[in-house]
Parts: structure tokens; C-alpha cells; sequence
């Protein structure tokens, strides 16, 4: 439906900007780095609406998408996914569960951590719950395989290895 509505939204249900902002909050105080949400805002029509949300800016940091075009690979783009690894445990360790995590869902500056966005689909699950390691894993490998492919540069067995030491917390 997503590229039916483009950014139109039903509405049933609570507004996505309200709902961002709670999940957001929440997963801030497990310890997630994304954003803070600053204001947001939604027009509606008819059975539809349309939703604006402003977050804080992150000096200086591209998506991950963003990285995989600009960089030729090596330590400097290992680097990247390895951080981009550890943005994806301190999920599963927090229990937040983000159904729609991708390359352009990941921010990150030259050096420092992995921020994580659009967090409006995710599910905040209780601490005692198992971590939900699989379907993130997968689903991010599978975008960074996509990206890479996209922009003419497959990842190589050490890029590999970073994503997956920065999943496990490995060296």
C-alpha cells in the first residue's frame, strides 16, 4: 500500500507522529540512541492524513545507505557496519523490536555511534521478554545487500564479519 499512499496514512487508530514520539521515548530510556522527537504535527483529509515529524538533528551523520555509496570499502566502511552491528544488539538488548530496519533507517556520523530512526512501527517489548535477535539480523543484512548491490559494491567477507562481530559483540 505504501506506494499507493505514498505519505498518506489511514486513519484509524493513533496518528504515526504520536505514535513515534511514545516509541521514541520509550526506547530512549532503554538506553536506544535516536533522535528526540521535537514536534510533530498531522493535517488530515477525509478518511486520510498527512503526517510531519521534526526531530532532533545529528551533526554531521548520513544514513547507512548513504555510507555504502560514498565509501569504496575497506576499514573505513567495516567500521560503519560494525557500528551499525552494535546499533542492532543494543535493540535486542533493550527489547525493542524494529520491523523496518534498513540501511536508510540507520544514521551515522565519520566516527561515533549508530543513532536508529522511524521507530513509529516498532514494538517496545517487556524487559523480560526473550530478545528478539532473528528478524532485525536478517532484515538489515538483507537491506545492506541490496544497497551494496545498488551502487556497484558488494561487500566483502571482512565487511561481513564487521556487521555481524558488531550483531554478536565480538572483536
Amino acid at each position: 500500500m505504501a506506494p499507493i499512499l505514498r505519505d498518506r496514512y489511514l486513519s484509524v487508530g493513533r496518528d504515526r507522529p504520536l505514535v513515534e514520539l511514545d516509541v521514541s521515548v520509550r526506547a530512549r530510556r532503554r538506553g536506544i540512541l535516536t533522535p528526540a522527537v521535537v514536534a510533530g504535527v498531522a493535517y488530515a483529509r477525509g478518511a486520510f492524513y498527512r503526517a510531519d515529524l521534526v526531530t532532533e538533528l545529528v551533526p554531521d551523520a548520513s544514513s547507512l545507505s548513504d555510507w555504502l555509496g560514498r565509501s569504496a570499502g575497506g576499514s573505513a566502511r567495516s567500521s560503519l557496519l560494525r557500528r551499525a552491528g552494535d546499533a542492532v544488539r543494543s535493540l535486542e538488548a533493550a527489547r525493542v523490536l524494529h520491523v523496518d530496519l534498513s540501511v536508510g533507517n540507520i544514521l551515522l556520523s565519520e566516527h561515533g555511534p549508530a543513532w536508529v530512526l522511524d521507530l513509529d512501527r516498532c514494538t517496545i517489548l517487556p524487559e523480560s521478554a526473550p530478545a528478539p535477535a532473528g528478524p532485525m539480523r536478517r532484515r538489515l543484512e538483507r537491506s545492506v545487500r541490496e544497497a551494496a548491490r545498488r551502487v556497484g559494491a558488494p561487500l566483502s567477507a571482512a565487511e561481513w564479519e564487521a556487521l555481524r562481530a558488531g550483531f554478536d559483540g565480538g572483536p
